[in-house]
């Protein structure tokens, strides 16, 4: 019997090792040691979206101004995730903003410890552009 309760314990043990393992690699980091990086840092992002971004005939007609929230998790791989609008404007910019930030290409991903890691990203994007 007491074999037998040695054995499940080892094996709850492993089985919660794995768990929290994988866990901790999907961690999402906020303040990581080096941050992710746009590549050609933040001039060429502002370029990127200057170059890109069209201001919608709904807002220009509506003489809507201002700025719209996105924010999006960089992956290992420099791939973006988790896109979404956290502060709106309407009339058609938060789906330009969503339809700018979905074009972007890889970045250079957050690391710690030397490790690529997740990370959260806030991109502020104005309309219209000046």
């Amino acid at each position: 019997m007491k074999n037998v309760f040695l054995k499940i314990t080892f094996i709850l043990s492993l089985s919660f090792i794995a768990f929290s393992t994988s866990f901790a690699q999907d961690k999402v980091y906020t303040n990581p040691e080096k941050a992710a990086l746009y590549p050609g840092g933040i001039q060429a992002l502002n370029k990127f979206i200057k170059t890109n971004l069209k201001y919608p005939d709904e807002a220009k007609s509506a003489n809507i101004k201002g700025t719209v929230e996105v924010s999006f998790v960089i992956e290992k791989t420099g791939g973006l995730s988790s896109i979404q609008v956290t502060k709106g404007l309407g009339h058609g910019c938060d789906e330009e903003a969503l339809r700018i930030v979905r074009k972007l290409p890889k970045w250079f991903p957050a690391s710690v410890g030397g490790q690529d890691v997740r990370s959260t990203y806030k991109l502020i994007i104005k309309f219209p552009q000046t």
